[in-house]
Protein backbone atom coordinates (compact mmCIF):
# COMPACT_ATOMS: atom_id res chain seq x y z
CA UNK A 1 0.00 0.00 0.00
CA UNK A 2 1.02 3.80 -0.85
CA UNK A 3 0.89 4.90 3.19
CA UNK A 4 2.27 8.54 1.64
CA UNK A 5 -1.48 8.64 -0.28
CA UNK A 6 -3.44 6.99 2.58
CA UNK A 7 -2.63 9.55 4.61
CA UNK A 8 -4.02 12.02 2.69
CA UNK A 9 -6.86 10.50 1.47
CA UNK A 10 -10.47 10.38 2.53
CA UNK A 11 -11.04 6.34 3.48
CA UNK A 12 -15.27 7.02 3.00
CA UNK A 13 -14.70 8.57 -0.51
CA UNK A 14 -11.42 6.72 -1.86
CA UNK A 15 -11.37 3.73 -4.53
CA UNK A 16 -9.25 0.73 -3.09
CA UNK A 17 -7.88 0.35 -6.78
CA UNK A 18 -6.54 4.00 -6.60
CA UNK A 19 -4.82 3.01 -2.97
CA UNK A 20 -3.90 -0.49 -2.84
CA UNK A 21 -0.76 -2.44 -4.14
CA UNK A 22 -1.46 -3.98 -7.52
CA UNK A 23 0.40 -7.71 -8.25
CA UNK A 24 1.67 -7.97 -12.01
CA UNK A 25 0.35 -11.45 -11.84
CA UNK A 26 -3.57 -10.86 -11.99
CA UNK A 27 -4.06 -13.96 -9.85
CA UNK A 28 -6.79 -14.66 -6.78
CA UNK A 29 -8.13 -18.12 -5.33
CA UNK A 30 -12.13 -18.17 -5.26
CA UNK A 31 -12.47 -18.22 -1.95
CA UNK A 32 -10.45 -14.72 -1.78
CA UNK A 33 -12.50 -13.22 -3.96
CA UNK A 34 -15.57 -14.16 -2.24
CA UNK A 35 -14.33 -12.33 0.80
CA UNK A 36 -13.80 -9.29 -1.27
CA UNK A 37 -17.28 -9.41 -2.67
CA UNK A 38 -18.76 -9.56 0.60
CA UNK A 39 -16.23 -6.76 1.94
CA UNK A 40 -17.21 -4.90 -1.19
CA UNK A 41 -21.19 -5.06 0.23
CA UNK A 42 -20.20 -3.98 3.30
CA UNK A 43 -18.78 -0.94 1.75
CA UNK A 44 -22.08 0.27 0.05
CA UNK A 45 -23.54 0.13 3.90
CA UNK A 46 -20.10 1.68 5.46
CA UNK A 47 -18.03 4.07 2.45
CA UNK A 48 -14.54 2.86 2.90
CA UNK A 49 -14.81 -0.70 4.02
CA UNK A 50 -12.81 -1.99 1.60
CA UNK A 51 -9.58 0.26 1.92
CA UNK A 52 -9.80 -0.23 5.39
CA UNK A 53 -9.96 -4.19 5.32
CA UNK A 54 -6.95 -3.53 2.89
CA UNK A 55 -5.36 -1.28 5.19
CA UNK A 56 -5.75 -3.38 8.00
CA UNK A 57 -4.61 -7.13 5.97
CA UNK A 58 -1.01 -5.36 5.48
CA UNK A 59 -0.79 -5.68 8.99
CA UNK A 60 -2.11 -9.77 9.00
CA UNK A 61 0.81 -9.87 6.26
CA UNK A 62 3.67 -12.28 8.06
CA UNK A 63 6.10 -9.77 6.87
CA UNK A 64 4.51 -6.37 7.51
CA UNK A 65 2.63 -7.42 10.69
CA UNK A 66 5.66 -9.34 12.21
CA UNK A 67 7.25 -6.16 12.02
CA UNK A 68 5.12 -3.91 12.98
CA UNK A 69 4.23 -6.28 16.21
CA UNK A 70 8.23 -5.84 17.31
CA UNK A 71 8.60 -2.05 15.89
CA UNK A 72 9.38 0.14 18.81
CA UNK A 73 10.11 3.48 16.76
CA UNK A 74 9.90 4.58 13.44
CA UNK A 75 11.26 7.94 11.34
CA UNK A 76 11.41 8.14 8.01
CA UNK A 77 13.25 11.31 5.92
CA UNK A 78 13.38 11.96 2.69
CA UNK A 79 16.99 12.81 1.11
CA UNK A 80 17.94 15.41 -1.83
CA UNK A 81 16.91 12.18 -4.21
CA UNK A 82 13.74 12.07 -3.11
CA UNK A 83 14.42 8.32 -1.69
CA UNK A 84 12.45 7.98 1.71
CA UNK A 85 14.22 6.47 3.85
CA UNK A 86 12.82 4.21 7.28
CA UNK A 87 14.31 3.70 9.91
CA UNK A 88 13.12 0.99 12.85
CA UNK A 89 14.00 0.31 16.54
CA UNK A 90 13.01 -3.64 16.71
CA UNK A 91 12.24 -4.57 20.19
CA UNK A 92 9.29 -5.66 22.28
CA UNK A 93 8.26 -2.72 24.61
CA UNK A 94 6.05 0.73 24.16
CA UNK A 95 5.40 1.56 20.64
CA UNK A 96 6.52 5.16 19.52
CA UNK A 97 4.94 6.25 15.71
CA UNK A 98 5.35 9.98 16.32
CA UNK A 99 8.05 10.10 13.42
CA UNK A 100 5.83 8.29 11.15
CA UNK A 101 2.67 10.39 10.85
CA UNK A 102 1.59 8.50 7.90
CA UNK A 103 1.51 5.90 9.54
CA UNK A 104 -0.72 6.63 12.49
CA UNK A 105 -2.88 8.68 10.45
CA UNK A 106 -3.66 5.41 7.99
CA UNK A 107 -4.48 3.51 11.14
CA UNK A 108 -6.53 6.35 12.48
CA UNK A 109 -8.36 6.35 9.55
CA UNK A 110 -8.72 2.30 9.33
CA UNK A 111 -10.09 2.13 12.86
CA UNK A 112 -12.81 5.04 12.36
CA UNK A 113 -14.17 3.01 9.35
CA UNK A 114 -13.89 0.01 11.82
CA UNK A 115 -16.19 1.84 14.81
CA UNK A 116 -18.70 2.86 11.63
CA UNK A 117 -19.26 -0.82 10.93
CA UNK A 118 -19.46 -1.49 14.56
CA UNK A 119 -22.10 0.85 14.75
CA UNK A 120 -23.81 -0.87 11.63
CA UNK A 121 -23.82 -4.22 13.32
CA UNK A 122 -27.04 -4.44 14.63
CA UNK A 123 -28.86 -3.70 11.84
CA UNK A 124 -26.75 -6.47 9.62
CA UNK A 125 -27.89 -8.64 12.25
CA UNK A 126 -30.89 -8.12 12.25
CA UNK A 127 -31.03 -8.33 8.18
CA UNK A 128 -28.82 -11.79 8.73
CA UNK A 129 -31.17 -13.20 11.05
CA UNK A 130 -34.25 -11.95 8.82
CA UNK A 131 -32.96 -13.45 5.59
CA UNK A 132 -31.50 -16.98 8.13
CA UNK A 133 -35.64 -17.23 9.02
CA UNK A 134 -36.83 -16.94 5.46
CA UNK A 135 -34.26 -19.56 4.04
CA UNK A 136 -34.41 -22.22 6.82
CA UNK A 137 -38.44 -22.08 6.30
CA UNK A 138 -38.08 -22.42 2.37
CA UNK A 139 -34.92 -24.93 2.84
CA UNK A 140 -37.91 -27.16 5.31
CA UNK A 141 -40.41 -26.33 2.92
CA UNK A 142 -38.19 -27.93 -0.16
CA UNK A 143 -36.24 -31.07 2.15
CA UNK A 144 -40.08 -32.04 3.21
CA UNK A 145 -41.50 -32.66 -0.49
CA UNK A 146 -37.98 -34.00 -1.69
CA UNK A 147 -38.74 -36.10 1.65
CA UNK A 148 -42.10 -37.30 0.77
CA UNK A 149 -41.31 -37.71 -3.59
CA UNK A 150 -38.08 -39.78 -1.98
CA UNK A 151 -39.49 -41.45 0.52
CA UNK A 152 -38.50 -44.74 0.07
CA UNK A 153 -34.76 -43.42 0.76
CA UNK A 154 -35.59 -42.61 4.26
CA UNK A 155 -36.06 -45.08 7.47
CA UNK A 156 -38.45 -43.65 10.42
CA UNK A 157 -35.72 -43.00 12.28
CA UNK A 158 -33.37 -41.07 10.04
CA UNK A 159 -33.22 -37.70 10.79
CA UNK A 160 -35.18 -35.55 8.28
CA UNK A 161 -33.50 -33.64 5.50
CA UNK A 162 -34.72 -30.34 6.92
CA UNK A 163 -32.28 -30.31 9.33
CA UNK A 164 -34.69 -29.79 12.37
CA UNK A 165 -33.20 -31.65 14.22
CA UNK A 166 -36.08 -34.27 14.26
CA UNK A 167 -36.21 -37.54 12.96
CA UNK A 168 -38.33 -38.29 9.81
CA UNK A 169 -41.18 -39.85 11.36
CA UNK A 170 -41.41 -36.89 13.66
CA UNK A 171 -40.83 -33.57 11.55
CA UNK A 172 -43.88 -32.41 9.51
Amino acid sequence: MDWKKLASSDFTTAKARELSYEPKEKFMDLSASQILNHVDKLGKRVPGSRVAYDVLCEFLHPNVGDLFATTTHAASRVDAWGTRHLTREISLGRHDFSGAKDLVDCLSKALEIVRSITDELPEIFSDLDAFGKEVSALNNKYMHRVRKRQAHLFNRNDLCPCLSGLTVNNCK
